[in-house]
């Protein structure tokens, strides 16, 4: 890398503060170590080259020195009133941070050199992403073995214990305990344990119990874009219907505190189906459920072995009745949503089940394997997401799209009169809402 510090710049002699910058901004980001490794270049040398341009043409006497006396003239001093000759301080990285705020070069290319947001150029952005490329790669053959390994160990050793342990795993779900996790210890007392779920719970479930939700309007505005009315087609329920649809219910299933299980629905006769029917349309004008429809009972399924009250996935078990005709509104929500949802949107949409997601995956990961390519994704996990959605934006923005009266009223109301028990060994919790 040759020619004066304002060719190693790329700048004009006369260039001014902010080109300077500007100037020092492209090329560090060019010659930085870290964004070459890629092109099997040693860059340091050309890196350290550049941040000595740098520290030289933004200090005024160092650049004014420069340009009377000439690179030999800065260093070796001792003409004119200018004693000691100039040294690079040899710290790019420090220059490096100094000025983009950041020491991390992937982070700088989103930044003005101010240590505010901007945006890389066309050139950067190749240059970030090739990058990207390499130490993704690096990384990813560095752990792949070990984590392979790792996992094979821990399901070896957990399948000699229990023959049952690896149907667990793959299914994401462990047995049901008998005990939870209670300060340092544990317990298996009933009211113990009702308190320990509340107290770990109850700033999820109820997170907004002593304060509004936050408003719709605010959310709407934003994605305002997004939201247009899509108006849901929604009929009468037939006796006829529900038989259909306990037929193809599995007979063994929970039944909720009022003792109706679906097994036995399913034993009910068309004229009894058909009163049952009259109900739910009744329901759904009214938006008053029966009283032995409104309460509930949360089984909590533990995610892993550890007892803890947070590592459990709350399931709440309503009444069966209830259960068919949210069942029977399914099947016109399924229909209706493929009217305005985004092509990339999984579950519960024919055609693009998270089955139909683990397919294409498997497809991709079979080529990638065949072809010895690496293959990489990203997976988010928003942490007790569904348990905390503001319920009200949900149930206005169903609104704005569209969704039938006859399902949003009842959707408001057991929203709003549900009342629900943690299921315990041996007895049931106290009641929340």
């Amino acid at each position: 890398m040759n020619g004066s510090y304002y060719d190693i710049l790329g700048i004009n002699r006369d260039a001014q503060n902010e080109d300077i910058a500007k100037g020092f901004r492209k090329m560090a980001l060019k010659y930085h170590p870290d964004l070459n490794k890629d092109s099997g270049k040693d860059t340091r040398a050309s890196f350290e080259l550049v941040t000595e341009a740098y520290e030289v043409l933004c200090d005024p006497k160092l650049r004014a020195r420069y340009d009377d006396y000439g690179e030999g003239g800065l260093k070796d001093g001792g003409a004119g009133s200018y004693k000691g000759g100039y040294t690079f301080s040899g710290n790019a990285d420090e220059i490096f941070k100094k000025f983009f705020g950041v020491s991390n070069p992937f982070m700088a290319c989103m930044k003005d050199g101010q240590g505010t947001e901007g945006f890389p150029d066309h050139e950067e952005a190749k240059q970030l992403l090739a990058a990207l490329r390499e130490e993704t790669s690096r990384l990813g053959k560095e752990g792949s073995a070990a984590t392979f390994t790792k996992y094979r160990d821990k399901l070896n050793e957990r399948a000699v214990a229990s023959r049952r342990c690896l149907t667990t795993i793959c299914a994401g779900r462990a047995e049901p305990s008998g005990v939870l996790r209670k300060g340092a210890g544990v317990t298996a007392n009933v009211d113990e344990m009702d308190e320990v779920l509340n107290t770990a719970w109850d700033p999820i479930l109820r997170k907004y119990k002593d304060g509004p939700e936050p408003e719709y309007e605010p959310f709407r505005d934003r994605f305002r874009d997004h939201i247009g009315p899509h108006m849901m087609e929604a009929g009468t329920i037939t006796g006829e219907e529900l038989r259909i649809l306990l037929r193809k219910k599995p007979k063994k299933s929970a039944s909720g505190v009022d003792g109706w299980r679906m097994a036995e629905l399913r034993e009910l006769p068309l004229p009894l189906l058909n009163a049952l029917a009259d109900v739910l349309n009744l329901v759904e004008a009214t938006g008053d459920w029966p009283a032995s429809m409104t309460t509930a009972l949360v089984s909590m399924v533990p995610k892993d072995e550890s007892q803890d009250p947070l590592h459990t996935r709350p399931i709440t078990v309503t009444s069966a009745v209830y259960r068919l005709w949210a069942c029977r509104r399914l099947a016109d929500i399924v229909l209706w949503q493929e009217e305005w949802i985004e092509e990339g949107q999984k579950g519960f949409r024919p055609g693009h089940r998270i089955e139909d997601v683990l397919m294409e995956i498997g497809l991709e990961m079979e080529d990638a394997l065949l072809d010895g390519e690496p293959l990489y994704g990203v997976a988010l996990d928003f942490r007790k997401c569904f348990d905390m959605v503001p319920r009200e934006i949900v149930l206005r923005l169903a609104e704005d799209l569209g969704l039938h009266n006859r399902v949003l009223k009842p959707l408001r109301a057991i929203y709003r009169l549900l009342a629900r028990r943690f299921k315990l060994p041996l007895g049931v919790g106290r009641e929340f809402r």
